[in-house]
């Protein structure tokens, strides 16, 4: 293709000072099975190793901490999830058994927010409804240029997120 020969001529370039190289290295250079592409895969062999030790110091350090949580009795277990010099009425530093109190006192709340509108699960809220409507008749009023619409999506999105959010508020903050 062109003029450019397809096979890489060799090039010698010619200092202006003398360089001398002894002929033992020449010779340790031209023999030498080692290149560019070996080198690479030496060094990510040698990486690879490296990586594979610390994983494996990794994985033991981890089963020595995992034998002793597990010889420990249950209630000082508990002693390791406080941080240090917590006491026990620390609200911050909960055992797992009060934070599970507290996580199904949580979906308790949830459930009973959910049975109270599991009646009212197809009634939309008036505001919404309204929002929902004007959206539906601009973008049929405007069914080529569905931008014209931005100011009722806008404003459909903000009445449905903040009824959202006093639903999430209702549920939680009981």
């Amino acid at each position: 293709m062109g003029n450019n020969p397809s096979k890489p001529t060799e090039h010698v370039f010619y200092g202006e000072t003398p360089v001398q190289f002894s002929h033992n290295l020449v010779n340790a250079l031209e023999t030498s099975t080692e290149s560019d592409s070996t080198r690479s895969k030496l060094a990510d062999l040698h990486v690879q190793q490296l990586v594979a030790e610390e994983l494996k110091r990794l994985q033991q350090r981890e089963d020595q901490v995992l034998q002793q949580v597990s010889s420990l009795p249950p209630d000082d277990s508990a002693s390791l999830i406080r941080p240090a010099g917590a006491e026990a009425e620390d609200p911050l530093a909960l055992s797992r058994h009060s934070l599970q109190a507290k996580i199904d006192q949580i979906r308790e709340r949830f459930q009973k927010q959910v049975g109270a509108e599991a009646g009212s699960v197809g009634v939309e809220d008036e505001e919404v409804r309204r929002a929902r409507e004007d959206v539906v008749r601009c973008l049929r009023g405007n069914d080529r240029r569905p931008l014209e619409c931005s100011e009722e999506v806008q404003r459909f999105r903000k009445v449905a997120e903040s009824k959202g959010r006093k639903w999430v508020g209702d549920v939680v903050g009981r």
